[in-house]
């Protein structure tokens, strides 16, 4: 299964990383699975790891948004998708969608 990921943290304005999940090793959290295969010490591209800040977009019968947040995962839709990539990139990781916070 391939997983796009919107490299919002370090990446390039528009940048997308495709993580491959190997169907072998489908078990459990799916997002779990991104995060670990999205670190370029599993599976090297150009891109920067998945980090905290970035977009993973399930795809199954619904397009579905979660931000890698310090601890876990945030879902967000696509009006908030939208606003927290309007954000100045250095701003992205202090957001509430990253650090679980209201304030």
């Amino acid at each position: 299964m391939i997983v796009k990921v919107h490299m919002l943290a370090f990446g390039e304005p528009g940048e997308i990383r495709e993580v491959e999940v190997p169907d072998e090793e489908r078990s459990g959290s799916l997002l779990d699975q991104v995060f670990y295969f999205g670190q370029n010490d599993f599976q090297p591209q150009r891109h920067p790891s998945v980090s905290v800040g970035d977009v993973i977009e399930v795809e199954d019968r619904l397009v579905r948004y979660h931000v890698v947040a310090m601890s876990g995962f945030t879902p967000i839709n696509l009006e908030q998708f939208n606003e927290f990539k309007a954000l100045p990139q250095q701003d992205r990781h202090f957001h509430k969608f990253c650090t679980g916070r209201e304030d």
